[in-house]
């Protein structure tokens, strides 16, 4: 109706007035579409690659607090089996 065409007729204007104005900061910038395109793609890369970095770190920190657990309840079993040994020694 005359409300969708008055909405759609305001949508496409403000989406070519900034268009116009990402084209003109793009040539004040002095870079060329190609330029920018692998700008982004390198942004993109550099946030998939932070991202990445942080999931490692957590894994990295669960394993370090695993390995802390199993190395303590290693040394409780040692220690469970050398007084094992020492009261059958002594029995």
């Amino acid at each position: 109706g005359p409300f969708g065409a008055i909405f759609g007729a305001n949508l496409g204007a403000r989406w070519g007035a900034r268009k116009a104005q990402e084209q003109a900061a793009l040539e004040a910038s002095g870079l060329d579409r190609d330029m920018i395109v692998l700008a982004k793609q390198v942004a993109q890369e550099l946030s998939e690659a932070m991202e990445s970095q942080e999931r490692v770190q957590g894994i990295r920190a669960d394993a370090d607090d695993r390995a802390r657990r199993l190395r303590g309840e290693v040394e409780a079993k040692y220690e469970e089996a050398m007084q094992a040994l020492k009261d059958d020694d002594e029995a």
